[in-house]
């Protein structure tokens, strides 16, 4: 039986394979970002994250910029001995928009070449 569920993305998502550190005001958390937008994050972890909370993601793919930027968890998906998280980013501010852009134009530019 195939259940489809409609996207509702407000920007496109590009492949993304990165670690991120995941923050919350206790706690520590790791997973791997696996597709990501200017306006938020898909990301795969072994640990458990609670939908609609607010968490801190700090990465820095291919070691070129640090991203520190806060999102909400809006779902999660259950597969195997792991989880799915799709997080919308929050409370932005200029300077992570800039760098989130970059990082899109760059990770854009790799798929059409």
């Amino acid at each position: 039986m195939d259940i489809s569920f409609p996207d509702r993305r407000k920007h496109p998502r590009v492949v993304l394979i990165a670690p991120v550190e995941i923050s919350s005001a206790t706690r520590k958390h790791h997973g791997i970002i696996r597709n990501i937008s200017i306006s938020g994050v898909g990301i795969e972890s072994y640990e458990k994250l609670d939908v609609g909370k607010v968490y801190q993601f700090c990465f820095s793919p291919g070691g070129l910029l640090k991203i520190k930027i806060k999102g909400i968890i809006k779902w999660n998906r259950d597969s195997e001995n792991k989880s799915i998280y799709g997080a919308e980013f929050v409370k932005c501010g200029v300077f992570n928009r800039i760098k989130m852009a970059i990082l899109i134009g760059k990770l854009i530019k790799k798929t059409i070449l």
